[in-house]
């Protein structure tokens, strides 16, 4: 046998039970240690954890979804729509940082840009459910009740039994004086859900 060989072979068979790169396992670890602070709801610790990625890792659109979404828990409404336009320009053909993007923007009451968002969002994706309801209600506290009362109308095509469309459906028809209407909206929803807390403002604001 070759008496380099009994060197030669140990240290390959060692190579192959050592991971490649001790530095390749950190980034899961970092966005593990993240999400499991963010289920005991400590935000600002979830973000510094992911804050330790290397800098390579923060250009990647994951990363900056990630960030955003924490920047929105922890109720830094501006820098999370920022941080959701980073992502959206990192993939734009996604609609997951756009659907976030409308999140802080119906926070910080930006309801014409959460309308442009979402809007955005439907020409990419039609059906897509939490773009079509954050419309309607961003429509709605807009003024523009007649657009707000189509696009609920529009969400319960595909989702009949949604209650809470069902009650933003009411609202709409009592805000365009269409009482009589709005007066069997609610009782529709109420018959479904007694305590509906919404249901039963609007109920009592439609009077007798």
């Amino acid at each position: 046998m070759n008496p380099i060989a009994k060197f030669v072979i140990p240290a390959m068979a060692l190579l192959l039970i050592l991971p490649a790169t001790p530095a390749a396992a950190v980034p899961g670890d970092r966005y593990q240690e993240s999400y499991e602070l963010e289920a005991r709801g400590k935000s600002h610790q979830a973000l510094k954890a992911l804050q330790r990625l290397p800098q390579r890792e923060k250009t990647t659109y994951f990363y900056l979804l990630r960030e955003a979404w924490l920047r929105y828990l922890m109720g830094d409404f501006k820098l999370a729509v920022a941080g959701y336009k980073r992502a959206a320009a990192a993939s734009p053909r996604a609609i997951e940082p756009l659907l976030g993007m409308t999140l802080p923007q119906i926070a910080l009451r930006a309801w014409k840009d959460a309308v442009a968002t979402a809007r955005k969002v439907l020409r990419m994706a039609p059906k897509s459910y939490l773009a079509q309801s954050r419309l309607a209600w961003a429509l709605f506290n807009l003024g523009r009740h007649d657009e707000a009362r189509r696009a609920y109308a529009r969400v319960l095509q595909s989702f009949p039994a949604d209650l809470n469309m069902q009650a933003g459906l009411a609202w709409s028809l009592l805000k365009l004086g269409k009482k009589p209407e709005a007066k069997r909206a609610f009782m529709n929803v109420i018959r479904r859900s007694p305590k509906n807390a919404s249901a039963l403002s609007g109920l009592k604001a439609c009077g007798k």
